[in-house]
Formats: C-alpha cells, structure tokens, sequence
C-alpha cells in the first residue's frame, strides 16, 4: 500500500504549525507529527495533514453511551475518527494538553472513545494527553534544544512537574520563553519542530513518563503495525 496519510490532531499551533488542511510530506513537519513520524520509524511513503481538535465538532448522535454521561472528550475522538475515515486517511493520532485536570476527564474519557469506535472498518487512532502541556516534551533534551538554538543550560530534567498556571514561573511555555529568547510563546513553533526532529526519544519517554511514553506506545502499537510499518527508529 502506497500514498497512506496520517490525520494529527492537535490543540496549539506550536505543535501543528499554521499549515492546516495539507497534506504535508516528511521533509517539512511541524513538532507533533514529526514526532509521530519518528516514531513511526520514518517512512517514505506517507503525508501527513495536522488539524485543530479544539475544532471537531461531535456528529450528530456521536457518542452512543456517552451522550447520559456527557464524555464531550470521548465524542469528540469518535468524531474525529469518522472525519478521518471520511477523508480517506489511514490513521489518526490525538494530542491533548492535561492543563492541570483530573485524567478522568482527559485522556482516560479519550480512550473510552477511541475504544467504542475501534474496529477493523475504522483507521487505528493512537491519543495522548501531554502532562501539563505538549511545551513539555520540548524542554527537556539538552541536545535537541542545542540543536534549535537554545539555551540547553535551562533543560528541565522533570517537565512534567511543571504544574503552574499561565505565566508563573512553573508554566511549561514560560520555561520554554526562558530557554529559547521568546516571548509569551511567540516563535516557538519552529524551535519545537527542530527540538522534534533532535529529540532523543528514549529520553523523552523517560522524563515524560505519563504523557509522552503512553501516547509513543499507542503510537507504536495501534498505528504502526496495521499500516505495516517497521520496526521504530529513534
């Protein structure tokens, strides 16, 4: 099978870029599927066309048992991968921010949604929840923030306990203002996709423990092997 593609959902424009809607190839990725595809071993054969989850919008009746249960999250993803199917693509991969809420309401309500569409007629759909935020996973490899000219002294070796509200000091894009000379997140978008395509992956995986490596090994596991693709590479 040729000409597969790949839908990635996300919440900011640092992880998806600006250039929604496209298909875009390997050569020029923004952070997130950039990391998807690396994960994916880096296939040739592929595109990938990022899109605003904040943006899907529930099919009538989408949801089934979760409409009682007001799962907006887990609709939303069943949403999300009918669109896919629709679109003709091969899989989907769904990023979202914690932003300091219970997992109950996040990524645990994305699997049950996920979970009640799956099915050998539907694409594979791997979902993550970044804790507390995807600015997160792009803080903490010093190698790779070298790599997008930043200041790798400031590297934080535990992202995932930066847990403060917008502006504090424990803000993950405060820290990632810090490290890189920006200011109020403006221009990280491209420093994020070099630190993506840097990024020790293994690293990552290990510094972040309960956002980055669950979403990596969905990634592996659900999309991977039904589009055959190899073994990962880091």
């Amino acid at each position: 099978m040729s000409g597969r593609g790949i839908v990635i959902f996300g919440e900011g424009i640092h992880e998806l870029g600006s250039d929604l809607e496209r298909p875009l190839t390997p050569e020029d990725l923004p952070a997130l599927p950039q990391l998807v595809h690396r994960l994916l071993g880096c296939p040739a054969d592929i595109t990938y066309m990022c899109r605003s989850f904040k943006q899907v919008k529930s099919f009538h009746g989408a949801g089934g048992k979760f409409a009682k249960k007001g799962r907006k999250l887990a609709k939303k993803v069943i949403a999300a991968g009918r669109r896919a199917k629709q679109a003709g693509q091969n899989a989907l991969a769904i990023v979202i921010d914690r932003d300091r809420k219970p997992d109950k309401d996040r990524i645990r309500a994305m699997r049950e949604g996920r979970d009640s569409a799956c099915g050998p007629s539907n694409p594979p759909c791997a979902v993550g929840c970044a804790v507390e935020m995807f600015d997160a996973w792009m803080i903490c490899d010093e190698k790779a923030i070298e790599a997008a000219e930043g200041d790798s002294g400031k590297a934080h070796q535990n992202p995932e306990s930066l847990a403060g509200g917008k502006k504090a000091d424990k803000y993950p894009k405060t820290v990632a203002d810090e490290i890189f000379g920006t200011k109020s997140g403006v221009g990280l978008g491209p420093k994020y996709a070099v630190v993506a395509e840097a990024v020790d992956i293994e690293m990552l995986e290990e510094r972040c423990p309960r956002g980055f490596a669950p979403f990596a090994k969905e990634v592996r596991e659900k999309i991977a092997p039904v589009l055959n693709f190899g073994e990962n590479i880091n």
